[in-house]
């Protein structure tokens, strides 16, 4: 019979496997260059939607081939830390593709230009003039549509671990000795095993669908 340790190594390289997978997907995906021409040569708001859906696509695509990378060398809070940043960025896409179906079926775009502008180019701190969309927001609204993903509790456990909290300090990076009665150092963080990250990084780049072009909305109008 196999060690249960080594079943855990197995799963856990057969996992970074499906991620490492799904995130080269996407960085293949991303264009070197967006053409407005391509979604309308009339409307700004497709174009507008189509950049910051790119390029979020392009930040996914960094944020999940590095977590990957850290995963695989067991630096698991930095390796957390961007998996939950990943999480935010396919909340984000989500959220554009979810506003551009409505917007073409019921062939009105109400408030949409103003939705993307906040998604693409708000700030928190004022370095823009626009107020950006709060990604908890985004995030409850990724859980809502795809309930058994458990995309909130997942979210949650993992801003434990990215917040300097009990489970991002103490938990992760140290344990206490019961028989000679010292606290023990880790000098890479273990309170969450490895899988419970590279679980949630597949949910969030191949669970959730992260559309191509075609099945988004960013179809060629006049």
């Amino acid at each position: 019979m196999i060690p249960k340790k080594q079943l855990d190594i197995l799963y856990d390289d057969r996992l970074l496997e499906i991620a490492l997978m799904g995130a080269e997907n996407i960085s293949s995906d991303v264009p070197d260059k967006i053409d407005p021409a391509s979604v309308s040569t009339r409307a700004t708001i497709p174009f507008r939607a189509l950049v910051i859906r790119t390029v979020m696509r392009a930040r996914l695509a960094e944020l999940t081939i590095t977590a990957c990378d850290l995963f695989s060398r067991n630096v698991r809070v930095s390796a957390f830390i961007l998996t939950r940043s990943a999480l935010e960025s396919v909340a984000i896409i989500n959220a554009i593709n979810s506003r551009m179906r409505k917007a073409i079926n019921e062939g009105n775009v109400g408030d949409s230009g103003q939705y993307f502008d906040r998604l693409g180019w708000g700030s928190r701190n004022d370095s823009t003039p626009v107020d950006a969309i709060n990604i908890l927001t985004l995030i409850a609204k990724l859980d809502s549509k795809y309930p058994k993903m458990h995309v909130q509790e997942q979210y949650d456990d993992l801003s434990e671990v990215a917040h300097p909290n009990w489970g991002g300090v103490i938990g992760s990076y140290s344990h206490f000795d019961p028989v000679d009665l010292y606290e023990v150092v880790d000098k890479h963080g273990t309170l969450l095993p490895a899988t419970v990250g590279l679980i949630t990084l597949i949910t969030a780049i191949v669970v959730i669908p992260v559309d191509s072009y075609s099945d988004s909305g960013f179809t060629r109008t006049p």
